[in-house]
């Protein structure tokens, strides 16, 4: 098998698994179309201090990963192409 498909396939597996995460945490809704250019701090009401938190608990436990305070900043939570590339490094694939 082509290993760019494979990367490509790990890729938008990554993309889905993030976006439950959004989803389920409550930051993006259903009526949402969600994209790697979506904007989510300071673009989504319902992503605040309080969401951050849970959605950085989801991504530790979902991925068993620890994320460490000087780790994320305004710019991993930017886009979700921006907080997809974060678990990317964290998950070990980028």
């Amino acid at each position: 098998m082509n290993p760019k498909f494979l990367m490509q396939t790990d890729n938008q597996d990554l993309f889905q698994q993030v976006v439950r995460i959004l989803r389920d945490t409550a930051v993006v809704t259903t009526d949402h179309e969600v994209s790697r250019e979506t904007r989510l701090w300071g673009a989504l009401p319902e992503l605040d201090s309080l969401s951050l938190m849970r959605v950085l608990m989801e991504i530790e436990q979902s991925f068993d990963v620890e994320i460490l305070d000087g780790e994320i900043d305004a710019a991993t939570f930017e886009t979700v192409g921006t907080l997809l590339e974060f678990v990317s490094l964290k998950n070990g694939n980028g």
